[in-house]
C-alpha cells in the first residue's frame, strides 16, 4: 500500500471520506425539498405557474442591483425567498 493511500483512509476514519461529507452537506436540502413536495403536487398547471411566476419576482426584486460576479449576488441568491433550495450547493451562472 502507498502511504498516500495509507493517509487518506486515516484521514477519511476521522472527518468521513468525500462522498461521506457530500451525502452530509446534502441532507438538509434534500429534506428541505421533500418537504416542499406535498405543497407542489396540490398545485394544478395554472396555480404552479402563477407560483413560480410570483418566486421568479421575488428573487429577482432580492437581486436587484446586484451584478451577477459581485460577491455579494450569490448570498443574496441564496437568502431570496423561494430562491433554489441548492444555492448553497450548485454553482449558480
Amino acid at each position: 500500500m502507498q502511504v498516500d493511500q495509507v493517509i487518506d483512509k486515516v484521514i477519511a476514519r476521522f472527518i468521513g471520506s468525500k462522498h461521506e461529507r457530500d451525502i452530509k452537506r446534502m441532507t438538509p436540502v434534500v429534506a428541505a425539498i421533500n418537504a416542499l413536495e406535498r405543497e407542489v403536487k396540490s398545485l394544478s398547471d395554472v396555480q404552479l405557474r402563477e407560483r413560480m411566476a410570483q418566486l421568479k419576482a421575488e428573487v429577482q426584486q432580492r437581486l436587484e442591483g446586484v451584478e451577477r460576479d459581485d460577491p455579494a449576488y450569490r448570498l443574496r441568491l441564496a437568502d431570496a425567498p423561494g430562491a433554489c433550495a441548492c444555492a448553497s450547493l450548485c454553482p449558480h451562472p
